[in-house]
């Protein structure tokens, strides 16, 4: 179906009609635009109601990401810049070399033309090569063994685990504070015991994690922390 607008206050809302959509609901996403969901023939006058009956909100979303905009300035994809890696900041300095290294607190890139797609390159090796031993501490501590361990470009899933063992985690991760992506990697190994969310397996990951509230509540609230590394940015789109 075509897309349609609305004006509405300051907003120009989009509007996503569906043949088989009862309700009407309303999103707002991370760079405040706004978009609504409909049944195909609900009209305008409708939508108009529905917005200012969820008016305040709508606002009060909006403002939040507004705080989070200035909570999370725009990166800046270019050399001397720092960027959150294991929950600390790392400058990005450019190097002759063909390949990224990491020294201390010194993130050296190779010089090429796309400084971004050479950064997220570089967080995607070190996931890759990082995710996978700290899962092993957490095998041999927790007496659990997955089949198999991989890392992928997830949009907003932390982890999954299946009914075969496999754990896959998003290699976001690899930028998140230690205590948060220990917590994850708890929580799909327990999913090894329990494929539910169960008390039993709650209770199996604060045996293991005792303030996995925390690390659960953070990620939930710095969620946007993590996009940096999204091939488009959920904020500044």
């Amino acid at each position: 179906m075509p897309i349609e607008y609305l004006k509405w206050r300051n907003h120009h809302v989009k509007i996503e009609r569906k043949r088989f959509y009862r309700r009407i609901a309303v999103y707002v996403e991370p760079n405040e635009s706004l978009r609504l969901k409909s049944a195909v023939l609900t009209r305008k006058t409708q939508l108009l109601d529905f917005l200012d009956q969820h008016a305040t909100w709508i606002e009060r979303q909006v403002a939040t990401f507004q705080q989070m905009k200035r909570q999370y300035p725009q990166p800046q994809y270019e050399f001397g810049e720092k960027f959150p890696l294991l929950g600390r900041w790392v400058q990005v300095l450019p190097t002759e070399k063909k390949h990224f290294y990491l020294q201390e607190d010194k993130l050296f890139l190779p010089i090429r033309q796309n400084f971004k797609q050479e950064l997220l390159k570089a967080y995607k090796k070190m996931a890759e090569d990082y995710l996978p031993l700290r899962v092993a501490k957490w095998e041999r501590r927790m007496a659990l063994k997955a089949r198999s361990i991989k890392v992928r470009r997830y949009k907003s899933r932390w982890g999954s685990c299946s009914f075969e063992r496999d754990i896959s985690l998003n290699m976001k991760l690899v930028a998140a504070p230690t205590q948060v992506l220990d917590y994850v990697i708890v929580h799909e190994l327990c999913h090894i015991c329990h494929m539910n969310h169960s008390k039993a397996f709650w209770s199996l990951v604060a045996k293991h994690c005792e303030d996995y509230k925390i690390s659960r509540n953070w990620l939930k609230k710095n969620h946007l922390y993590f996009d940096f590394l999204a091939k488009e940015s959920e904020l500044y789109s």
